[in-house]
């Protein structure tokens, strides 16, 4: 079996979208013949926990923990003392290019190690945290006849949802160059992602791959398509949210609308699970919706799918600043997966408007357009009050199945034997 190093600040059982894709990647690359080194975090770092998904770790994967400086790992301790925000400000804007930089040093001390005594010839580092890849840098400069493929899973310099001042922005443009120049290969998570890419970093086409992220058959076991049998439009999100990450435009609608519909608590109802903070909370004051939401605390990623079942809509955020026609959700993916129709907060000519119509899985509406949005929440209730919801949409289920897992670390596998033809030799 071939062997890769991957190197990834997130993985199980870190609960994190970045986690997950690594996570199903190593899951089935030995099924394509590679034994994958993952080296990581330690299991105290700080973050969300899903322990459940340790489970899924193929017996074939060597895992190596990295314990390092992690100034995050000390909110916790010190929130008696309310210094988190002041933490977070020094985290974000001190530590160059991102917190992970200490634990980045060390990791590459012990990649080092593992690349001599393995007889590694293959690396794959996945960010952000954009520290990872400083180590595949600095790997292939001290082993340059080691083949090495970067994954962005986010923008760098370029992202929309950053902002830097200029002598940082510069000093990370040049990490970046370095990093563009110096791997063998680049993995993009969108088709627009990686035309920006050619255009932003001036690359070949053939040295720039798109692999999506996705869904797991195996993760849908036990879950059934149900039908939500009461009178009521069920509504559901899952997962994280922040300032552009917001729900605020379905509640300013909501707000508008019960103005007008003095029955529609009866009709309409939101659920959001994974995500109780001061800014829905706030929101949901603010527009006045207490007996419209449900709060439900975190759940683990594999008993998930069988809470959905009875909800009629799943809700998907984009949001609508500079840029968001170029930001893709892992989310949305396993919205597919669970064939119920989405309701998405976005921008019209982005490339999830684009799945979205695509697979016929959907509705995709500009979140400063309120007046569209409360037609469509109306269009939707009336549906569902017909029996018609989900024959509206016409889902093309051949479609979606190319975003599964397994297909895409086959994709994943491809790119590796196509840059290391001399091991596939031996």
């Amino acid at each position: 079996m071939k062997k890769v190093i991957i190197i990834s600040f997130f993985y199980p059982p870190t609960g994190v979208t970045g986690s997950l894709r690594i996570l199903k990647f190593t899951k089935y690359l030995p099924d394509f013949g590679y034994k994958p080194f993952v080296l990581t975090t330690s299991l105290k770092t700080y973050g969300s926990k899903d322990y459940s998904l340790l489970n899924e770790i193929d017996s074939n994967v060597v895992i190596k923990r990295v314990d390092a400086f992690y100034l995050k790992n000390y909110m916790s301790k010190l929130k008696f003392l309310n210094l988190n925000q002041i933490l977070s400000f020094i985290d974000k804007y001190f530590f160059w290019p991102d917190g992970s930089i200490f634990w980045a040093n060390k990791a590459y001390k012990v990649a080092k190690e593992i690349i001599l005594r393995e007889d590694i010839k293959l690396v794959y580092t996945t960010g952000g945290p954009f520290s990872t890849h400083l180590i595949g840098l600095k790997l292939k400069k001290e082993f340059p006849q080691i083949k090495w493929v970067a994954e962005f899973r986010d923008e760098w310099t370029s992202n929309p949802m950053l902002k830097y001042f200029y002598i940082r922005l510069i000093y990370e443009k040049n990490l970046e160059k370095a990093v563009i120049k110096n791997s063998d290969h680049i993995v993009a998570i969108s088709e627009i992602m990686k035309e920006f890419f050619i255009n932003y970093h001036k690359l070949d086409e053939d040295k720039i791959s798109i692999i999506y992220n996705g869904y797991d058959e195996e993760d849908f076991s036990s879950y059934r398509l149900t039908k939500n049998d009461t009178n009521k439009l069920k509504i559901l999100y899952f997962g994280s949210l922040y300032s552009k990450l917001t729900p605020q435009p379905l509640f300013k609608a909501i707000y508008k609308m019960k103005k007008t519909n003095p029955d529609l608590q009866n009709l309409l109802e939101l659920t959001f699970i994974g995500y109780n903070g001061h800014l829905l909370k706030n929101y949901i004051k603010k527009y006045k919706l207490n007996d419209f939401v449900n709060l439900k605390k975190r759940i683990e990623h594999n008993k998930l799918f069988a809470e959905i079942e009875d909800n009629d809509i799943l809700f998907l955020i984009i949001g609508a600043y500079k840029g968001a026609q170029r930001i893709i959700t892992s989310k949305i993916f396993e919205y597919l997966r669970l064939q119920k129709p989405i309701l998405a907060l976005g921008p019209e000519d982005g490339e999830v408007a684009k799945i979205l119509k695509e697979t016929g899985s959907g509705i995709i509406v500009h979140p400063g357009n309120i007046k569209k949005l409360i037609d469509t929440l109306n269009y939707l209730i009336e549906r569902k009050n017909t029996g018609l919801l989900e024959s509206s949409f016409k889902m093309d289920l051949t479609k979606v199945k190319k975003y599964e897992r397994k297909e895409l670390t086959g994709q994943l596998a491809h790119i590796f034997d196509d840059i290391m033809p001399l091991l596939l030799k031996k």
